[in-house]
């Protein structure tokens, strides 16, 4: 992300999240976007269980990967 060093410069606080996101071990931690979001990355959901309980504090919410097949978006359904 290469809004990454301005935002952790501007907002030192997203740092300091992203920094406590690290300590927990994930495989990549960064920010998503303009820093809206911190997240990090782990091997399995059992060690991201884990990382979440030490990050509680930060309200963190532990979401599967998706496969690319599917995040394709499909056309919706609509209702006649």
């Amino acid at each position: 992300n290469d809004l990454q060093s301005t935002v952790v410069r501007r907002w030192p606080e997203v740092g300091r999240r992203l920094e406590r996101v690290h300590t927990t071990r994930p495989l990549l931690a960064m920010l998503s976007g303009s820093g809206g979001t911190v997240f990090g990355l782990y091997r399995d959901e059992a060690r991201a269980r884990q990382a979440a309980g030490e990050l509680g504090a930060f309200r963190p919410a532990v979401v599967p990967l998706l496969t690319r097949q599917a995040s394709l978006l499909r056309p919706s359904v609509m209702e006649e």
